[in-house]
């Protein structure tokens, strides 16, 4: 699949590659850092119990809440929904939503049964992302602002409607954009993601 069809127009691997290295030239030291890592350690915290120790299947679910709580979320209020409700089993956000994150709350935080709790492309990235678990073929987070970097120019909440074949096409593009470049296809996601928020 190395074209893609996508609002009336065609998209080439090469194309989109080129548009998220735009961005990627444009990052500095400070945008490459480990977003996912940190991303986890904030996580791995939420779930310290009393004597300091974190059981790596409440971090899954720990991430897995914040995952499910993402959309139309800007980070720090992620973070602070996805603490209230891994502590108090409550928060606001869209009762679909909520359901996910109580599903995820109760089960056993195994990875597979978390994913398909999530049941979504980008949260399920998200969430594999976030816990390190990036063998899988094209795991990458394509959210709005990503899709954008990708399209080479800002896109509405309209134009965040992806078909899974397109989700594929975009993450194959970041992953193309990465290998060119040396890097981990998260981390090229990410610090492009963390530059064009600053130029928004």
């Amino acid at each position: 699949m190395t074209t893609q069809l996508f609002r009336g127009k065609t998209l080439t691997h090469t194309i989109v590659k080129n548009n998220i290295l735009t961005i990627w030239k444009q990052t500095s030291n400070e945008d490459r850092v480990d977003w996912y890592g940190e991303a986890f350690n904030t996580c791995s915290n939420m779930v310290l119990d009393k004597k300091g120790v974190v059981q790596i299947n409440e971090v899954h679910k720990a991430v897995g809440i914040l995952s499910a709580l993402s959309p139309q979320r800007r980070w720090n209020k992620n973070i602070e929904l996805a603490e209230e409700f891994y502590r108090t089993g409550k928060t606001k956000h869209m009762p679909l939503l909520l359901d996910k994150a109580k599903q995820i709350s109760e089960s056993d935080g195994n990875i597979e049964n978390i994913c398909r709790i999530l049941n979504g492309n980008k949260i399920v990235s998200f969430f594999l992302n976030i816990i390190g678990n990036d063998n899988r073929d094209q795991t990458v987070t394509i959210d709005r602002h990503a899709l954008s970097i990708a399209l080479g120019y800002k896109t509405n909440d309209e134009d965040y409607s992806i078909t899974p074949n397109q989700y594929k096409f975009f993450a194959k593009c970041y992953t193309l954009a990465a290998e060119k470049k040396g890097v981990k296809p998260t981390l090229m996601q990410s610090a492009t993601w963390v530059r064009y928020r600053k130029m928004s």
